[in-house]
């Protein structure tokens, strides 16, 4: 295992897999071997006050609003909303997690036929997840 580092978050990865970071979306990107999905990580950290279950649901708003069952979630000490989905043609899992003043929200997306070869790999990834704040860089909302 190797360990991806971000601004507000590191999280072990198979060596097998490959991160990227894009810079224009401030995302980390976890593609798996076979070019088959990836798990795309990203983190908000809120200046004053704690993040709660209803700012959660604001960010997934695209998604309550199709009315898309989301289930609570409890990873890696942190808590926060889950959504699971198609959508043309493709499966996807969507996380909204906080530790009270940090967001980590990460997508992960495949071809539906593929949905569950890497599903216990994403699961396992996101139990290694740890925040930090060791970034100047890092996104700030008020």
């Amino acid at each position: 295992m190797s360990i991806v580092h971000a601004p507000w978050w590191c999280i072990e990865m198979p060596d097998e897999w490959q991160a990227e970071e894009d810079d224009e979306d401030e995302v980390i990107l976890i593609i798996d071997p076979d070019d088959l999905g990836e798990l795309c990580i990203t983190a908000i950290k809120k200046q004053d006050g704690l993040i709660d279950k209803a700012e959660l649901l604001e960010f997934a708003a695209d998604l309550v609003e199709r009315r898309l069952t989301s289930t609570d979630v409890g990873i890696a000490g942190l808590t926060g909303i889950y959504f699971e989905y198609e959508q043309e043609g493709e499966a996807w899992r969507e996380w909204y997690l906080t530790d009270g003043s940090t967001m980590l929200y990460a997508t992960y997306n495949c071809d539906s036929e593929n949905a569950q070869i890497d599903a216990a790999v994403i699961d396992q990834m996101l139990e290694s997840l740890v925040l930090v704040d060791n970034s100047e860089a890092a996104t700030e909302v008020e």
